[in-house]
């Protein structure tokens, strides 16, 4: 009665052909890729995927720099922002076959112009074998893409006054610490402004809340409109505004008292 099978790892005793055949049975379906190459880094095997992907067909001689000039050369497959296609192959064999002494493994992500990801890693063997495996990332990507774009709104918005749509207070203070910090270094002078809105409660009890918020926006907008260019302004709370800037030939304090008077004789909503 013989023994049951045990897991091993290759070598003399277990059957190559049989696992081999297995694994590669396995990458014969489904969306990962694999392919082999050889030392001379010519494509010796290539699941569906990888034929799909990369337009190879079977029965033709590939070549790993074949591959990287038909996608740039036709633009359909891989995503090669790269001039200079000679000196694009060269840099990625550097980074593929740096050390050949021992099994080295290197992942990286790999997209593609139809916006498919790919998480990519290759084995290099002893032998200078190569062999590129593929997983199918892109609701992944797509995720993290869409997590990156509410992050960075999300630093957006928590940097704005969210009456006025200007910078709040905590922006307006970090670009001032900024400013002065940048004016210790190179010596350029540095202008700052409080702005108060005079009778801004009259408006209040006068006209309504409502009508104080409009007054708030209405000059929040002048105030981007009219500013010198590179000028911050920022709502510090209330009817209280800040804004900053280095100083031209002209004193920029006076640049902002001219651009922030609004013409009293019309109503500013």
């Amino acid at each position: 009665m013989g023994s049951d099978p045990v897991v091993e790892d290759f070598g003399p005793r277990v059957g190559h052909a049989s696992v081999v055949s297995t694994v590669l049975q396995a990458f014969s379906v489904g969306s990962a890729i694999i392919g082999i190459y050889d030392e001379n880094d010519f494509l010796r095997y290539a699941n569906a995927a990888f034929r799909s992907i990369f337009g190879v067909e079977l029965g033709t001689t590939v070549s790993f720099a074949g591959i990287i000039l038909n996608a740039i050369d036709g633009g359909t497959t891989l995503r090669i922002e790269s001039q200079d296609p000679i000196a694009f192959i060269a840099d990625a064999q550097s980074r593929r076959r740096d050390r050949v002494d021992e099994p080295r493994q290197r992942s990286f992500p790999v997209d593609f112009i139809d916006d498919r990801w790919y998480w990519c890693t290759e084995t290099l063997l002893p032998d200078g074998w190569i062999v590129l495996t593929g997983a199918y990332i892109t609701a992944l990507k797509r995720t993290e893409q869409s997590l990156s774009l509410e992050r960075d709104r999300a630093l957006i918005l928590s940097g704005l006054d969210e009456l006025t749509g200007i910078p709040n207070r905590r922006f307006s203070l970090a670009r001032l610490d900024a400013l002065l910090h940048n004016q210790s270094l190179d010596s350029a002078a540095v202008s700052i402004a409080l702005v108060d809105l005079d009778h801004f409660k009259l408006v209040n009890d006068t006209f309504g809340h409502e009508t104080g918020d409009a007054v708030l926006r209405h000059f929040a907008q002048h105030c981007v409109t009219v500013l010198p260019k590179g000028t911050l302004i920022g709502r510090m709370g209330g009817e209280e505004f800040h804004n900053s800037g280095f100083a031209r030939r002209r004193s920029r304090t006076e640049e902002v008292e001219d651009a922030t008077k609004i013409n009293t004789r019309r109503p500013p909503v």
